[in-house]
């Protein structure tokens, strides 16, 4: 069942990422990506707590427009900074407040440039499992100065992506 401000069907992140690009329902497709999360969560484990379970498997990155931005958690903790933020104790205590609300704001960081930094961490991860084959991630040149000094803000080195 779809929310009343969303067409039906199911939605993958490739369709939301280009929806909030033209800034439409950004705040419905996060809480229905997080309803899809859980009921994927739920039907794959049947221990899963739900809501909470699907929650943690989330992350929303908050760029300086206010739009969320949903991240599979396993792509933001390809971030040191991000994995940081986000870490827990021995206890299993937060030790951040984004580590509870699963909140990342990042007031300095236009929306375009947070997406390209997902895409970034999303080719990052699938490169590092592939071996690291040779490959290069695509920038646009109107943003390459402003995603540079994002990379440089939230820790994204060479030393953590050879090439």
């Amino acid at each position: 069942m779809a929310p009343s401000c969303v067409s039906p069907g199911a939605r993958d992140s490739s369709t939301q990422d280009k929806e909030d690009e033209s800034g439409e329902n950004t705040s419905c497709e996060v809480k229905e990506a997080a309803q899809a999360a859980e009921e994927s969560s739920v039907s794959e484990n049947p221990k899963s707590k739900g809501s909470a379970e699907a929650s943690k498997q989330f992350v929303q990155l908050v760029g300086a427009e206010g739009k969320p931005l949903l991240v599979e958690r396993e792509i933001a903790e390809e971030c040191e900074l991000f994995r940081k933020m986000l870490s827990t104790d021995l206890g299993g205590k937060c030790m951040y407040s984004e580590g509870v609300t699963g909140e990342i704001k990042l007031p300095s960081l236009r929306h375009r440039i947070l997406q390209k930094v997902v895409d970034y961490l999303r080719f990052r991860k699938a490169w590092n499992e592939e071996g690291g084959r040779n490959a290069e991630f695509q920038v646009e040149s109107d943003i390459a100065l402003e995603l540079m000094l994002a990379a440089n803000y939230l820790g994204l080195t060479d030393e953590d992506h050879p090439a």
